[in-house]
């Protein structure tokens, strides 16, 4: 189950999750319990089943928290319950199940999921209007991926960066950031994440007046 959510068929993941959650339970084994519910969580997530995801994070966090056997369980569970808990709409409690997860995944030393949630605190502190905070979590994403030259993450976070230098008017920094996110998406062959970087730089050019050059970026997208 866990697997088949890394390489994306989530769909064909929740079978197998569920049957290894019914056994866990049955068996009483908490511990892998707690485990299997951190997956299925973010299986659930990604399908857009916040509140499913919502309820197997609470229960993998109360299980681990009674019991600690693999702290780094609520790491991953503070981290599907923060992203499920924007995408509702309640930006501050994401916060701080964000900043307990990357308190965890910094102690473990796990360097890739300690940028992953910079950039997914980054993104919340941006909506929230708190640009200082979302620059700082950014840049600590952008340095990480930078030093393993992580072209698949890259075009992410430098997006991300330029609709925010867009937002507090820093024209020219957003401009540049954009069309670094282009071309590591493309060397990338990331189609999806061009094409939301084209939408961005259309954004920007209507700000400035070029219709046309905007017009020609969305339709590119």
């Amino acid at each position: 189950g866990s697997a088949l959510v890394n390489i994306g068929q989530v769909e064909k993941s929740l079978p197998f999750l569920n049957q290894a959650e019914a056994a866990f339970r049955r068996t009483g084994d908490w511990a892998n319990l707690a485990r299997v519910l951190s997956h299925r969580a973010t299986a659930y997530r990604l399908l857009g089943k916040y509140q499913e995801a919502l309820n197997d994070g609470k229960e993998a966090i109360a299980l681990e928290e009674k019991k600690p056997t693999q702290r780094y369980i609520l790491a991953e569970a503070n981290r599907a319950m923060g992203m499920c808990l924007y995408h509702l709409g309640q930006l501050e409690t994401a916060v701080s199940h964000w900043q307990k997860s990357l308190q965890l995944y910094q102690a473990f030393g796990y360097q890739q999921s300690t940028a992953l949630v910079n950039m997914e605190l980054g993104m919340c502190w941006m909506a929230m209007g708190s640009y200082r905070q979302a620059l700082e979590h950014y840049e600590k994403a952008l340095s990480y991926w930078r030093s393993v030259n992580n072209t698949s993450r890259l075009p992410y976070v430098l997006n991300n960066m330029g609709v925010m230098y867009h937002l507090i008017g820093e024209y020219l920094q957003a401009n540049r950031l954009f069309d670094d996110a282009l071309v590591f998406a493309r060397q990338a062959g990331m189609s999806r994440v061009e094409a939301y970087t084209l939408c961005s730089i259309g954004d920007l050019y209507v700000e400035l007046g070029e219709e046309a050059a905007a017009r020609d970026a969305y339709q590119q997208a």
